[in-house]
């Protein structure tokens, strides 16, 4: 019903762009103890064995730099021009 909203009550942006809702975000969690990576891609989720994330490996987009983190919780982005499927 997107569309509907829309119409009712109008459009939304973000005032300052979406630059600004990014680095909002991010410094968000960065209060709350967590790190963000950014120009990294992401080539591995290693699982335990009840199924939830254990560590990430990524790499710099070169391909190079390869580092495995240990983590309980994962929020990812796609890639831009790919849909989630």
């Amino acid at each position: 019903m997107a569309q509907g909203s829309y119409l009712l009550s109008g459009g939304r942006f973000v005032q300052g762009g979406s630059q600004r809702l990014s680095s909002a975000l991010a410094r968000a969690i960065r209060v709350a103890g967590g790190e963000v990576m950014i120009r990294r891609v992401v080539t591995g989720i290693a699982l335990d064995t009840d199924g939830h994330t254990a560590a990430v490996t990524h790499t710099a987009k070169d391909g190079g730099d390869e580092q495995v983190v240990a983590c309980a919780d994962i929020v990812a982005t796609p890639r831009q021009g790919r849909s989630r499927r």
